[in-house]
């Protein structure tokens, strides 16, 4: 598959040529941080759904058909522990929606604040333009929220973002290990209650599927 046609394949040609440039420029700016070659081929698809699973894609599919419809429709806070489908369904998420020409950017939240530091420090200016794309995706995936050390700048970006994306109504996918509370033990109540209106709660509860093929 090819880097950054990786979501294309079904788009009407003027429709692909614009999400095309719009993933370009994000691939350019992101770099190795967005969807990485082991998820890039994952689709609904080739997602085993378990009892444990099912009602997660099933949400994440009518997610996908609302926003196709309305584009300002509410996100997914997708959560459980690892190794439970979270970044599985995101992805999947990004190529349903990227083929009926919406273009989404993939972060990972630990990528994307390692990417910001180099950027002070070589003060190149990409930082500002990386968080201002985040801002404004038309569908912003926030991969492993919560795993990342949570300094005051994290934080202050963290909820830049949240909140810029919650009052021009983008929707976000975020996948954490955290469930509310610990959101906002986190990262405080204005992102928690951010999140509880602008997004719709999945929980996956389900066994480590890495860790079953390791026992």
């Amino acid at each position: 598959m090819r880097h950054s046609n990786a979501f294309l394949s079904c788009i009407a040609p003027c429709d692909k040529y614009r999400t095309q440039q719009k993933q370009k420029r994000i691939a350019r700016l992101m770099g190795s941080s967005g969807v990485g070659e082991r998820f890039r081929s994952r689709t609904f698809a080739t997602f085993r759904p378990t009892p444990a699973t099912q009602a997660a894609l099933t949400l994440c599919k009518k997610f996908c058909a609302a926003v196709k419809v309305n584009p300002k429709v509410p996100g997914l806070l997708l959560k459980g522990n690892c190794g439970t489908g979270k970044t599985h369904l995101a992805v999947a998420i990004l190529r349903e929606t990227a083929e009926a020409g919406i273009p989404g950017m993939f972060v990972v939240v630990p990528n994307l604040l390692a990417k910001l530091r180099a950027s002070f420090g070589q003060k190149d200016g990409k930082a500002a333009e990386l968080v201002e794309t985040a801002k404004n995706a038309p569908l912003l995936v926030l991969d492993d929220l919560g795993a990342e050390d949570p300094k005051a700048w994290v934080i202050e970006l963290i909820y830049v973002l949240i909140n810029h994306r919650y009052e021009h109504m983008l929707p976000t996918i975020i996948t954490t290990n955290y469930d509310g509370k610990r959101i906002a033990d986190v990262f405080g109540l204005r992102v928690a209650s951010r999140l509880a209106e602008m997004t719709v709660p999945v929980n996956i509860r389900a066994e480590d599927y890495r860790m079953k093929g390791a026992c």
